[in-house]
């Protein structure tokens, strides 16, 4: 199968790595995103950022988050709510509200993602042989919702619902030939609102760069006509992550995940691989189908002060169903990357990773892991 090359000019992402992180620093300041009752923090920050990757390129932004308690319980993990916007060199604009709240003394979660934005994406057709298309690019209208509420049954086990409204409208097909009149795809847009339920596990050490423990976490939503869905469809999701420590300077990351869809979902809804998280080096949503599996491996060493080393390795495939995954049809990704450490208390980082598939290429700049 043949994979378009993702072009990185690294002299430029060199500037734009180095630029992120004097835009990033201010979060140490501020302290990040507490997940730790460890130290009261709470307060509004406001908080530049800039990030790049092969599917925005260089992005810019800015955000607000708020971080508080809802009682003064010495359990009571710090909630927050982050309000962000952004502009990306490819003209893609996404604002962005994303609530956590802790609630019960930290037995109950209720948080939610809402977007608005124009996303500025590429469509090569479905399957894991969807050839190379010299105009893939296309543009759409999104407005999202998610949202959740976990209660706590036991320590490190939460289940609860979920539900899903968004509505996705092409903006502009612009010359790429499956998103022109009379292709199969045309008109797929509209309202989707779907309803289910999510299950996760989580015994990490620490949320944001872990060295032991695991998170494991299955989700399932349903999307119908009588809940006022366009589309009748599903999907299941299972993220299932493992960390160890070799001593204090080594751990190693594992992640499998997998994804089947049912039904009959508009293109830009089904199984992908590909991105900053899954399979580094391929243009996210490079491959799409109804069911995805992948599983990655990451290496990581701590070097000189706030700076850590890492590899990474990853496998994976798209099939029409979970029974038609074949050796055939596997990707394989490699890379290297590293870690600069801006709030050493929470342990956030900012990252570049450099990720090399088959024929594929791209560096990645943002905050966080990516697993």
């Amino acid at each position: 199968m043949a994979l378009c090359t993702e072009s990185s000019n690294l002299s430029y992402s060199a500037l734009a790595f180095f630029a992120g992180c004097l835009l990033l620093l201010p979060l140490q300041a501020a302290g990040g995103v507490n997940d730790s009752s460890s130290t009261d923090r709470s307060g509004f920050y406001a908080l530049p950022f800039a990030f790049y990757t092969p599917e925005t390129k260089l992005a810019i932004g800015g955000g607000l988050v708020g971080l508080f308690r809802s009682s003064a319980g010495p359990s009571e993990k710090p909630s927050s709510i982050t309000a962000s916007v952004q502009a990306a060199m490819t003209g893609q604009y996404l604002f962005v509200v994303t609530p956590q709240l802790y609630l019960s003394g930290s037995t109950v979660l209720f948080a939610a993602e809402a977007k608005f934005g124009l996303i500025v994406d590429r469509f090569y057709g479905i399957g894991d042989r969807a050839p190379d298309i010299g105009n893939p690019s296309y543009a759409r209208q999104l407005f999202d919702v998610r949202a959740l509420i976990r209660k706590m049954l036991t320590e490190g086990l939460d289940v609860g619902p979920a539900i899903e409204f968004s509505h996705e409208r092409i903006v502009d097909a612009r010359s790429n030939p499956f998103l022109q009149t009379g292709s199969a795809f045309v008109g797929e847009e509209g309202w989707l609102a779907g309803a289910g339920f999510v299950i996760v596990h989580d015994s990490r050490d620490d949320v944001f760069f872990p060295s032991s423990g695991s998170d494991l976490t299955l989700r399932t939503v349903s999307f119908g006509r009588a809940i006022g869905s366009q589309y009748a469809f599903g999907y299941t999701e299972a993220d299932l992550r493992g960390y160890s420590s070799i001593d204090e300077t080594q751990t190693v990351a594992l992640q499998l995940y997998g994804k089947t869809v049912t039904g009959r979902p508009p293109f830009y809804r089904l199984a992908t691989l590909g991105g900053q998280n899954i399979l580094r080096g391929y243009f996210e949503g490079r491959v799409r189908d109804k069911t995805c599996l992948a599983a990655q491996a990451e290496y990581r060493r701590a070097m000189i002060g706030r700076v850590t080393g890492v590899v990474f390795v990853g496998v994976g495939a798209v099939a029409a169903s979970p029974g038609k995954l074949a050796l055939p049809g596997l990707l394989s990704s490699i890379g290297t990357g590293l870690r600069f450490r801006i709030d050493s208390e929470e342990k956030i980082n900012l990252r570049l990773d450099l990720g090399v598939g088959r024929n594929a290429a791209g560096v990645y700049i943002g905050v966080g892991e990516a697993f």
